[in-house]
């Protein structure tokens, strides 16, 4: 593990793709939505439609306006609220069952135990982590999230979205931790733009999601570069 995590005293997480298994399910909750509202999606393209969109479109409900986008695209006869409720709808038991990415929580647990102060910084809706801090049984099953993290912000907490930096400032802040000792991981072309923006230093946790012209991108932003977290957790036990 470099000397820049090590001597941290604040490690901030992004939540999807990140920490969780996350970006197919959304891709196959998007695929199943565009269908029920009368569309006809190419499942190739609906991620890349939400992402690109996610990335211009910041401010205000994110996700209420992605749905107004989709109504548009698709020329569906649902209202845009309507289209909202039913992702949502859609997600629920997609949600359930969300698993970490594999060693991310033991590298939590480890950071934890070091004395490290642990925020979540994640795009994703209030209601979303609550589902899962409490119908998760795998998510919490070694530790539950709301003592994992000694902070949680979600997209209710800021009205700047990423790629703007609020969400991490406010994060530096609410830990009462300078920037220069904290840690940002992220995996989206998006997050890491966020972060290089707030001033703290930017681990990319690779996603296999990512290629292409943003991965191009997020290697020449990042300070560190991590292939998993089983070979962070590993290189960081052998420096003990």
């Amino acid at each position: 593990m470099t000397d820049l995590i090590k001597e941290a005293e604040a490690l901030i997480f992004d939540g999807d793709g990140t920490l969780y298994d996350t970006l197919d399910m959304w891709d196959t909750i998007d695929y199943r939505l565009i269908n029920a509202i009368g569309g006809n999606a190419n499942n190739s393209i609906v991620g890349k439609d939400r992402d690109e969109f996610l990335h211009n479109n910041n401010t205000g409900d994110v996700f209420m306006n992605y749905a107004n986008f989709l109504r548009i695209k698709y020329n569906s006869s649902f209202m845009t609220e309507q289209i909202n409720s039913m992702r949502n709808t859609i997600a629920m038991d997609y949600l359930k069952n969300v698993e970490f990415k594999p060693y991310a929580l033991e590298f939590l647990i480890k950071s934890k135990q070091e004395g490290k102060h642990l925020c979540l910084a994640t795009l994703s809706s209030k209601w979303v982590i609550d589902i899962y801090s409490k119908e998760n049984g795998k998510l919490n099953s070694k530790f539950p999230i709301e003592k994992l993290f000694d902070v949680i912000l979600t997209k209710e907490d800021v009205t700047l979205k990423k790629p703007d930096p609020q969400i991490y400032n406010l994060a530096s802040k609410l830990l009462n931790v300078p920037k220069n000792k904290c840690v940002i991981f992220e995996d989206s072309l998006t997050g890491v733009q966020a972060g290089k923006s707030s001033g703290i230093s930017v681990v990319n946790v690779f996603d296999k999601h990512t290629s292409g012209e943003d991965l191009a991108k997020i290697q020449e932003m990042t300070n560190i570069k991590i292939k998993d977290w089983k070979s962070l957790l590993f290189s960081h036990d052998k420096e003990q």
